[in-house]
């Protein structure tokens, strides 16, 4: 450092300020004024060197502190008691079960989805059991919710909940096609309505999905209801008809 540079500086002038003297060949001098220069030097070292490693020691205490604060942190967002352990254990088996078992479904579901592509849909739409298809896309539907729930990131679910929704907008279609008031000149004035080809007994489900029908909900619905209004008038007819006999 510059201040002892410059105590050294200071010492040439030191020696000629001591009483030299020489007895018989002896060199004797007076070293107290530079024993004085000299004494101050070990102390400030010891000073830097205190400061040195209190700033060391307070890094490494601040540092520890930092990464135990952190650890503490992880352990609070642990299962807290065994009981809670448990609980989590037992709710991952039934995420298992329920995944395995929804994977099944959407494995099956994949066969007939290409089964049916392969060979086209043959069933007759008053072939078709309307309360079945409600009740089973509900079914499947909030099975996929739960587990969407559970676990956002379950691909599986949202796959199988992502089509559910793409096919329930067909569902309330299904139900209006296949009550039992519907007629041939029901289904004949539905066809004329969606412009597509004429009507034809046996028509399917499929072909109707390539003719749009989705878009055409709100007349399936009216010309449903129209024809439960006729059939019902009908059956009132009739039970008159059967009393007067």
């Amino acid at each position: 450092r510059r201040i002892d540079l410059k105590r050294m500086a200071l010492w040439t002038g030191d020696i000629g300020k001591m009483n030299v003297a020489s007895t018989a060949g002896i060199l004797m001098l007076d070293a107290r004024p530079l024993k004085n220069n000299l004494a101050p030097i070990p102390t400030t070292c010891s000073n830097q060197i205190k400061e040195h490693l209190h700033r060391l020691l307070g890094e490494i205490s601040d540092n520890a502190i930092r990464q135990f604060r952190q650890l503490t942190k992880q352990m609070q967002q642990l299962p807290r008691g065994l009981a809670e352990y448990c609980e989590y254990v037992v709710l991952l088996g039934t995420m298992g079960d329920a995944h395995e078992k929804l994977q099944s479904e959407v494995n099956a579901q994949d066969e007939l989805k290409e089964l049916s592509e392969q060979q086209g849909v043959k069933l007759a739409i008053e072939e078709i059991d309307a309360d079945a298809v409600a009740s089973g896309v509900a079914s499947v539907a909030r099975e996929a919710g739960i587990l969407t729930n559970i676990d956002a990131e379950d691909r599986v679910a949202r796959r199988l909940k992502l089509e559910i929704d793409d096919f329930k907008p067909a569902v309330p279609i299904i139900s209006a096609l296949c009550v039992k008031a519907m007629q041939p000149r029901h289904q004949k004035k539905l066809f004329n309505l969606m412009g597509g080809k004429p009507w034809k007994p046996g028509c399917n489900l499929t072909e109707l999905l390539q003719m749009n029908i989705l878009q055409f909900k709100q007349q399936v619905l009216e010309i449903s209801a129209t024809a439960n209004g006729e059939y019902a008038l009908e059956s009132q007819l009739e039970k008159i008809k059967a009393a007067w006999k």
